[in-house]
C-alpha cells in the first residue's frame, strides 16, 4: 500500500513542475531549453526504500553529446538540456549540423564550406574570377576580402576602376634643364642637348666628322682601345685638351664623353685630349710599344707616349 501511494503523489507532483528554460550561453544561438518528463511509469525515487531521487540523466536517451544536462529534482522526474553546441541547431537531445552557408556568413568576397559543427570562408579571386569591376587598362591585384584596381602609371591616371590618359607633362621628366611641351607632348630641350627626354648631350661634332675604325684586337688591351697613333705638337690630332684631373684611362674618357666628344686620347701618360675624330694625318698606326707607357694618376699601361695618342671611343652618341 505504501508503494502505491508512493507512485501516486509522485505522478500527481511531477505534472504539476514548471517546464523552466535555463539562460543561454553568451555563444549559444537563441533557442529555448526545454523540460522532458519521463513516462509516468519510472518513478522518480530509486532505493531499497525509495530514498534517493533517481537521476534522469543517466538515461541513454538524455541530451546530445556535449549538452550539459540537468536532472530534475524527486518528486518530479525527467531531465533538462541546454541548447546545442554552436554550430548545430535543435532541441539539446537531437542536435543537426547547421549550415551557416545559407545565411551569406561569409560575404560576396569569399565562398562558405560548410563543415560538421562549423564553417570556413575561402577567399574568391576576383582578379581569375573576373568578377571585379577594374577598367580594361588597369591591373587588377586581388587581395583578402576584396581586390584593388590600379591605372598603369605614370601614362595613365585614375582610380582603377576608370583610367585615363595623363597629360603628357605630368609624368615627362625632361632632364637637363628641357621643358615639357604639352602640346606637341614632348620635351623641349636647351642647347647642347637632345633626345626624347633631353638625356643627351648633343655633340659639337657633325656625323661627317666621324671616321671609320675598328677596336683594337690586341690581347689584354681595354675593350675601348682603337690604337696608338702619333700627335702634331703644332696641330693636335685631338684638339680639345682637359688641363685637369683626367690622369687615367677612365676619368679621361669619362671627360670626353661628358662633354660631347666621341673619341678621347691619352697622351704623355698625364694628358687628356678630346675630339671629334682621330689620326686626321692619315698617318699609319704606330706601334702599339709607343703607347704603352703607365698613366700617372693610376699606373695602367696604355696611356700614350711622348708623341703618341692612346686613342679610346667614348661611345658618345652623336644626336
Amino acid at each position: 500500500i505504501f508503494l502505491k501511494h508512493t507512485r501516486a503523489s509522485v505522478h500527481t507532483i511531477a505534472s504539476l513542475i514548471p517546464l523552466a528554460p535555463f539562460p543561454l550561453t553568451s555563444n549559444s544561438r537563441p533557442s529555448p531549453s526545454f523540460v522532458f518528463p519521463l513516462s509516468l511509469s519510472i518513478a522518480a525515487w530509486a532505493g531499497l526504500m525509495c530514498e534517493m531521487d533517481r537521476d534522469g540523466c543517466s538515461q541513454a536517451s538524455s541530451c546530445f553529446p556535449g549538452v550539459i544536462c540537468t536532472d530534475v529534482p524527486a518528486p518530479g522526474t525527467g531531465f533538462m538540456c541546454r541548447p546545442c553546441p554552436g554550430g548545430y541547431e535543435g532541441d539539446g537531445i537531437t542536435c543537426t549540423d547547421e549550415n551557416e552557408c545559407e545565411n551569406n556568413v561569409c560575404g560576396s568576397f569569399a565562398t562558405c564550406v560548410n563543415s560538421v559543427g562549423s564553417f570556413s570562408c575561402v577567399d574568391n579571386n576576383e582578379c581569375d574570377l573576373g568578377t571585379h569591376n577594374c577598367h580594361a587598362l588597369a591591373d587588377c591585384a586581388d587581395i583578402t576580402g576584396g581586390f584593388t584596381c590600379t591605372c598603369p602609371g605614370p601614362t595613365y591616371q585614375g582610380n582603377g576602376t576608370f583610367c585615363e590618359e595623363a597629360p603628357r607633362c605630368t609624368y615627362i621628366p625632361c632632364a637637363n634643364g628641357g621643358v615639357c611641351n604639352p602640346e606637341l607632348r614632348r620635351c623641349d630641350c636647351q642647347s647642347g642637348f637632345g633626345g626624347e627626354l633631353c638625356e643627351q648631350r648633343r655633340s659639337v661634332c657633325q656625323l661627317s666628322d666621324l671616321p671609320s675604325f675598328n677596336l683594337s684586337s690586341q690581347p689584354g688591351a681595354p675593350t675601348n682601345f682603337i690604337g696608338c697613333y702619333s700627335e702634331s705638337l703644332a696641330s693636335p690630332d685631338l684638339p680639345f685638351t682637359i688641363t685637369l684631373g683626367c690622369t687615367t684611362r677612365e676619368s679621361c674618357v669619362h671627360t670626353c664623353r661628358s662633354y660631347g666628344y666621341p673619341f678621347a686620347g691619352l697622351y704623355a701618360m698625364s694628358q687628356c685630349r678630346c675630339g671629334c675624330s682621330f689620326n686626321r694625318m692619315n698617318a699609319a698606326e704606330a706601334a702599339l710599344s709607343n703607347c704603352m707607357n703607365n698613366c700617372v694618376g693610376s699606373g695602367e699601361p696604355y696611356c700614350g707616349g711622348s708623341i703618341y695618342n692612346a686613342i679610346y671611343t667614348t661611345n658618345f652618341v652623336i644626336v
